[in-house]
Formats: C-alpha cells, structure tokens, sequence
C-alpha cells in the first residue's frame, strides 16, 4: 500500500483544551449514491449521515497491554473499546422496522470514527468524509485528523470528526431481508459515552426501501459501485506529475524525465532526524491449500518509530530496465539535509508499482531458532497506512492514507515514505508471498520479520528490527490449521476478523 500528498504538522481542531462539551453528533438524511462495495444483496435507498457540530469530535486513544482507552478534552470516557482497531463499542445502532413495527433487522455496529481510510467502508460502515459547510470560516478546509483508525497494535491514535463535516453511514442489511418498504431507527453515540452537548439529535427515524442488488437496473448500479471503489484503490492511478498508464515515458505532466539528484556523501556528520524501522508481529494470520502446498498467510507492518520521515526516491535514469536507482532522503525539522544511495526500486508487473528492494525479510522459524520457510515478497512501496504511535513528536496527518504513490510502469521517479509514527501494512496474498507449510510438521512456530536486512538505510537503531509472532500449527494436509496466542495482551486476530478483514 502507498500514500501521497503532503502531510500538516498544525492542526488547531486537535489543540489541547477543545470545549468536548461544545460538540453536537447529528444523525441526519442522506441518499445512498454509492452502493455497498460489500459483497451483500441488499441496499437502502437513503442512510443515515453522522455530521458534527459546535466542535470537533476530538478523541486521544492510548493502549497499554490489552486495555485500550479513550480521551475526550482530557476526560477518561467510560468505554473501553475491544482494539484500537475496532473504534468505540457499539457506537452506531439501527434496528430496520416493517410496517407492523417488529424489529426485521438490527445491529449494535462498533465505529471507529475516522471516515475516509480504505478499511472504512468495509470494516467500520462510513463512506467518505464530506465537508458540509465549507463556506462557514468556522469550518476547516480539510480535516485534520488521519483518515484512519489504527492497528490492533498501535500504542497512540487520534480519531476524529470536523467541526461542519460529515459522513455517510453504510447499513449493512441482511440478504434475507425481502425488499421493500420499512422504516429505519437508528442512534449514535447510544450510550452517552461520547460528551456531548446535547443529544436531542442523536436520533433519526426514517421510511427506506431495501433494494434487491440483483435484479434489474439496481444490479448494473451495484456492480458499477464496487468497480469505482476497486479503481480507486488499484495502484497506479494517474497523480499530478506522474505518468498514466499507457503513457509514453517523460509524459508526465509534459517534464523531461526526471534527474538523479546530487548525492550527499557526508550525511553521518551532519544533524539528522533519522527514522527508526520496527517491524510490528504479524497479524491477521491464516491457512490455506493452493494447487499442492499448504500455505499460511499474515500481514506485516513496517513501522517508522523514529523523529524523522524514511524517504525514499528513485529514478530511472542510469538504472537497469525494471528498475530505479534509490536514494535515501535525510531531513532535519523537517527540511532535506542529504541523500544517500540505497539500492533499487524495481516495478512489480503483477501490482504495477514501484516496490523498494530488499525492505524486509519474511521466514518461519521453529523451536530452535531454525528458519524452515521463506516468503518470497522482499519488497514494497512504502506509505502511511496505520497510526501506530500518534504520540511520536514527528507525527504528522498525512493528507491521504492509502494508494497514491508507487508510481506506473512508465514513471521516470517515485516517492515513497513511512512519515514517524505511521506503518505500512502488507498482507502476503499471493503463494509466492506466503509461507510454505507442506512438509512442517505440527507444532509451535514463529513468524519473524526482519527490517532493511541488507542495511541500506540509515536509522536510529538497529536493535529493534526484527519481530516474532509465535503460531501453532495443526490440522491434516491440505486442511492445516494455525492457532494464534494473543501478544502484549492484544488478541489481534479477533480484532481483525471483527472488521471482516479475514482471507
């Protein structure tokens, strides 16, 4: 995964002291123009939309071991959510009536109220964040929260709302449901663990129609839904400055391809705020049968714990065909002090992006220490994607978590980054990129990552670059098992299958 645009360091809106009691959460009418990209057969003809008013919904989440809690103006809140994944318990509630008034459907939905991310739509029922009133000079321009909720090991997240913006709830409706008319009832915030200004506006109740996907008109309009949610977030979308697909190379933005930069060759003497990559245990971890292997699957995040960004360029020029020379970027408060060399980028034909080389090392270990399987993905385009540590003193809000920045095949450059207290996470999908289990005996295992194993970037510390994730494996071949204990109190794969992220 990758991401773009340039990250703000000052946010008011999250300014120590906002008046929590100033804020006002709205349930109000909104028209469902975009179908659930889900797979599900059924819709709603009109949502529910979550706008906020009087102040921004400004939230400090913290995790120690497995307790997670939340801050509100500095007030410890009475909820205690499952993860920092899973966002507040129950924080959304809907109950679908049919004209006798019994309850046909309903769900008490966990929110994370961080719109905007790629999960969101998938795992916590928001579609995008809107600015509803941006004419108001109350109102900010962009939010300044992180389109994003974390990961079920993050230590620090901010989530959050704008003051005038909103976002419209998905309803997940159940595919047995017949379609026709009822009536939604639906409350946020049903508890009160959120401080409010008043909760008169909680609560909505509207007449809606459930929608057959399959048949008809609506089946064309569901499927055209999900294909735009799919292109959105398909690698090697066309960006200011880089070439779309197709394009011939240097047509990017009509520039002559781009120069390998002047290499600083003194960097280790200069005053530097180094990045610090840890790999965090693997997680959403999984068995499967492919052709003739028994395979196990997991996700990986690459953290940056460190004071300054990991920033990698690459160019093309002077470089091998399919590939770029990288070059490791050095900043100091914030302002580049030096490039470095630091290997290859080269293109990854079947994701059709820019993977930085080399970046991490995937194996399997058993009880003694021995490594007996090995991943074949060594690389990736690095991005912000998970706020792990929101506490660290370089954290910025980037503007956009998710696909932006692993360029195309004909791009001339790239940037690629990890900006401090952010991840980048992976799941080894393909079966060339998952562990090969057939000939493992049952038993406890370990999955170990191991960061910048060839040492080409320069960081703050070595010493905490290599993560283990113990795994129990099971099961008869070609219908293994694995069994995961939680880790630091986290119980990480419930989290993950909570939000529907399995595979």
């Amino acid at each position: 995964m990758s991401a773009g645009g340039s990250a703000a360091r000052a946010n008011p809106a999250l300014a120590p002291g906002t008046a929590a009691h100033q804020t006002n959460l709205q349930l109000v009418a909104g028209i469902d123009s975009e179908f659930p990209i889900r797979p599900g057969t059924r819709a709603l003809s009109t949502s529910p939309m979550l706008v906020v008013t009087g102040a921004p919904l400004d939230l400090d989440v913290s995790r120690s071991g497995g307790t997670v809690k939340v801050r509100q103006g500095g007030v410890l809140l009475p909820v205690r959510p499952k993860s920092v994944l899973q966002g507040l318990p129950g924080f959304f509630r809907w109950k679908l009536l049919g004209a006798d008034g019994s309850v046909v459907a309903s769900a008490d939905v966990d929110v994370c109220p961080m719109p905007g991310t790629v999960f969101t739509a998938d795992a916590w029922h928001f579609n995008q964040l809107v600015n509803l009133d941006p004419a108001n000079p109350a109102t900010p321009a962009k939010s300044p929260y992180p389109q994003e909720c974390g990961d079920p090991l993050s230590t620090h997240a901010r989530w959050g709302f704008p003051n005038g913006w909103g976002a419209q709830f998905h309803v997940q409706v159940p595919d047995a449901t017949p379609p026709g008319s009822y009536t939604l009832d639906a409350t946020v915030n049903p508890d009160g663990v959120v401080r409010e200004a008043t909760r008169d506006d909680n609560h909505l109740r509207i007449p809606v129609e459930v929608i057959d996907l399959t048949s008809g008109a609506f089946a064309e309009q569901a499927a055209a839904a999900r294909q735009r949610f799919a292109d959105r977030q398909a690698a090697g979308m066309p960006r200011p400055g880089v070439a779309a697909p197709g394009a011939a190379p240097g047509a990017a933005s009509g520039a002559a391809p781009a120069q390998v930069p002047g290499v600083t060759s003194d960097d280790s003497a200069r005053q530097v705020d180094l990045p610090d990559l840890v790999p965090l245990p693997s997680e959403n971890i999984a068995t499967r049968h492919s052709g003739t292997a028994d395979l196990l699957r997991f996700n990986s995040t690459m953290t940056n714990l460190g004071r300054g960004r990991l920033q990698v360029d690459g160019f093309r020029s002077g470089a091998p065909d399919g590939q770029m020379l990288a070059y490791q970027v050095l900043f100091h408060n914030g302002v580049e002090v030096a490039r470095r060399p630091a290997g290859t980028l080269v293109f990854e034909a079947d994701e059709n992006e820019w993977h930085f080389d080399f970046l991490a090392r995937y194996q399997l270990v058993d009880a003694a220490g021995t490594v007996v399987a090995s991943s074949g993905k060594i690389g990736f385009c690095m991005a912000d994607v998970h706020q792990v540590d929101a506490a660290n003193p370089g954290f910025v809000t980037p503007d956009f978590t998710g696909f932006d920045g692993c360029g195309v095949a004909p791009s001339q450059s790239v940037r690629e980054w990890i900006d401090p207290g952010w991840g980048d996470e992976y799941d080894q999908l393909f079966s060339e990129q998952a562990l090969d289990i057939t000939n493992q005996p049952n038993g406890t295992y370990r999955i170990q990552i191991l960061a910048d194993p060839d040492h080409k970037l320069r960081e703050a510390t070595r010493d905490n670059n290599t993560s283990l994730r113990t795994v129990v494996l099971g099961g008869q071949p070609q219908a293994r098992t694995v069994t995961v204990p939680p880790i630091d109190g986290v119980d990480t794969e419930a989290a993950w299958a909570a939000i529907h992220r399995t595979f």
